[in-house]
């Protein structure tokens, strides 16, 4: 699994500097910090776009109900809880 992953890892690079990106993505250590950051920046997305569904679920939103159990079902945010889901759905 770690070899695919630096497969990917490595493509996704290579594609991005086809494409135009920044020069500086040759630099090993400074494209693992910029995965760092998306993925950092991705997970506090994640974690702000929970918490509203579950404040809409709350006040009774039956689309706030979905997204929160969706997260449930798949582990998004929160371990991953079929049970929990299928209440909220």
């Amino acid at each position: 699994m770690t070899e695919l992953r630096g497969r990917v890892r490595e493509r996704l690079r290579d594609d991005l500097l086809h494409a135009g990106a920044s020069p500086a993505l040759e630099d090993r250590a400074l494209f693992d910090a910029v995965e760092q950051l998306l993925a950092s920046a991705a997970a506090t997305r994640d974690a702000r776009a929970l918490l509203l569904y579950q404040r809409a679920c709350e006040a009774g939103l039956p689309r706030g109900c979905y997204n929160v159990a969706a997260r449930y079902a798949a582990g998004l945010g929160v371990p991953k809880d079929p049970s929990q889901a299928v209440l909220l759905y």
